[in-house]
């Protein structure tokens, strides 16, 4: 719900009049800040810092997440949310569910329940087509 809210009100914001002129990369950064003041008031109330010894390989895997993941994946997505309608932000935002279960069964084999897959892409696959037809009308 934070989430799809956070979008919902990003791509509202910059719709209006004293924000549409801002370019998106001068302000995505304090998506960051924001993420960091959550990270650190958890931390200081449930972190244990004798249990951090992180090693090489999760430096990395913590780099990759927070700079092309969180940073530059967050950015282009919230870029697109500004380019489309509502309706195709809600249901893309319900594709990254089955995209994720795709990309653990293609790259870690992990098992996956097949059925549910096909029909949830199913019902997202037809509120991509309810959604096209629908607004086919108006912009015609």
């Amino acid at each position: 719900m934070a989430f799809a809210l956070g979008q919902v009100l990003y791509k509202k914001l910059l719709e209006t009049p004293e924000l549409s002129n801002i370019k998106q990369s001068k302000i995505f950064g304090y998506f960051h800040f924001g993420a960091l003041g959550v990270a650190l008031v958890a931390f200081g109330l449930f972190g244990d810092s004798s249990r951090i010894v992180p090693t090489p390989t999760q430096w990395v895997v913590l780099l990759w997440l927070g700079i092309v993941a969180s940073g530059l994946g967050y950015f282009l997505w919230n870029r697109g949310a500004t380019q489309v309608d509502s309706g195709l932000l809600a249901i893309m935002n319900n594709a990254v569910i089955p995209l994720g279960l795709i990309v653990n069964l293609i790259f870690w084999s992990k098992s996956i329940d097949t059925t549910a897959l096909v029909l949830g892409g199913s019902m997202i696959f037809g509120a991509l087509w309810l959604h096209a037809r629908n607004l086919a009308p108006s912009v015609a």
